[in-house]
This record gives C-alpha cells, structure tokens and sequence, in this order.
C-alpha cells in the first residue's frame, strides 16, 4: 500500500509510509546551532 506524505512523497512502490523504515520519509533535520539556552527544549538545555 502507498500512501502519500511530507515531501519527498512519492507514488514510488518502494516507498511507503507503512512500516518500521517509512520513518526516515518523514523526520526533518533541526539545527540549534546558537540557539541561546533558554529558548532551547528543556531536554536539551546546558
């Protein structure tokens, strides 16, 4: 079954949404470089 999704959706049959290794179709890189510390997410506070 292919189901659509974030970019890069694809109508491609090896890719899918479904399963354990669709994950990485839909993680997206964040980047705190120079984030000061008290706008950074509790967990990653210093």
């Amino acid at each position: 079954m292919v189901h659509g999704g974030p970019y890069p959706a694809s109508t491609n049959f090896g890719a899918t949404s479904v399963g354990t290794l669709s994950i990485r179709r839909f993680l997206r890189p964040v980047c705190y470089q120079n984030i000061p510390d008290n706008i950074l997410p509790t967990d990653l506070q210093g």
